[in-house]
């Protein structure tokens, strides 16, 4: 490898200041040590590495979470591991695929696509992690690629200080899962799009009409003897026909809207989207819940999160502000439940906050 190549997988971003560590700790420069032992050139099979996590970690939740979302060719799982493609370092926006690394000056990180299978190891509390890359050049990407695969498996949480948290929810919260950590997507985009072609219809369903959409528009690469799909680009929906997917025309026009304006607008926070027709508060929540990894997410509009609070969290019925009266209109009684609905929320949210996503993930388990 280059040394600027070594320098940024390292994550450094300056090869100036990664020469200065180097001969500070080992008293030697690369180049002279490359001299003492002689340099190779070996073709690459692919870059192993170690990511430990605190337990408790729930991998078999993890696992089941991630297998019924699976995309064919995108993603792929056993017992013991996840696996999936992915594109990084395409634009600059803070919603793009675009690495952080690279967002603190260094422009020389290069574009990668490959893909990277984590095999889980309990008694090691860590994962080995294994990354193919198209190109040796993408190298520069590493730092961006490894941060992306610790959020995905959400390995940097502190799992008993977020339990002890939920616990004080006491006997409203029928019981919490230990290790149950925020499955993530790779990008912001991946995670809208999941999201609008999951409106109004299954899991099951949902998935169906997301591999239909990466089959169509997803970028085929051929790793290590492993053919995998990429997940499409924006500029690959922009414009798209989605004949192939089966479901309403506003639906298919909002993720073709979404894409345009991902594409013109690289640098808009996420918030921007609400203009966008067919994305709702709903939609967002979900982009930070799994394409950004925010802890502080609960997803009140989800029916199954409120289906649980609503049978977990009410007062005795004797206080139910939120039961109709005798006689009441049914809108004024329905406008009245929903404020009470939301009041309720957001009260149990400040209650568990800064985890509000954890309990989210808790809720949903115990449908």
């Amino acid at each position: 490898m280059p040394i600027t190549q070594v320098a940024f997988a390292a994550g450094f971003n300056s090869v100036r200041r990664f020469n200065e560590v180097f001969r500070k700790q080992l008293q030697l420069t690369p180049s002279e040590i490359r001299k003492a032992s002689g340099e190779s050139q070996l073709p690459m099979q692919g870059l192993t590495l170690k990511l430990a996590y605190r337990p408790p970690y729930d991998w078999q939740h993890l696992r089941n979470f991630f297998t019924l979302r699976a995309v064919p060719e995108m993603e792929w799982l056993d017992e013991h591991s996840y696996g999936r493609s992915f594109e990084l370092g395409r634009g600059r926006g803070r919603n793009s695929d675009s690495d952080r690394g690279s967002e603190s000056g260094c422009d020389n990180a290069g574009h990668a696509k490959g893909y990277f299978c984590a095999v889980h190891n309990e008694q090691e509390a860590c994962f080995h992690v294994t990354i193919h890359l198209a190109e040796a050049d993408a190298l520069g990407q590493l730092k961006g690629i490894i941060s992306h695969i610790r959020r995905i498996l959400d390995l940097d949480a502190d799992m008993l200080a977020i339990g002890d948290k939920l616990q004080q929810l006491g006997q409203a919260l029928p019981r919490v899962s230990p290790g149950i950590r925020l499955p993530g997507v790779w990008s912001p985009f991946e995670a809208a799009c999941r999201a609008i072609l999951g409106q109004q219809v299954s899991v099951t369903q949902a998935i169906k009409l997301l591999g239909q959409l990466v089959a169509d528009y997803g970028e085929t690469i051929s790793l290590n003897e492993r053919k995998v799909r990429l997940f499409p680009s924006p500029e690959a929906l922009m414009d798209a026909s989605l004949e192939g997917l089966k479901m309403p025309g506003i639906r298919k026009e909002a993720i073709r809207a979404l894409a345009r304006f991902a594409v013109a607008n690289p640098e808009a926070n996420i918030d921007d989207w609400l203009q966008i027709k067919g994305i709702g508060p709903w939609t967002l929540d979900y982009v930070r819940l799994r394409g950004q990894s925010l802890p502080d997410v609960l997803l009140v509009g989800d029916l199954v999160v409120k289906q649980q609070l609503l049978a977990n969290l009410l007062p005795e019925p004797s206080c139910r502000d939120g039961e109709p009266a005798e006689d009441e209109d049914p809108k004024a009684a329905k406008k009245r439940a929903q404020a009470y609905y939301q009041g309720l929320s957001q009260e149990v949210l400040q209650q568990v906050a800064p985890w509000g996503s954890y309990l989210t993930l808790q809720l949903w388990a115990q449908q």
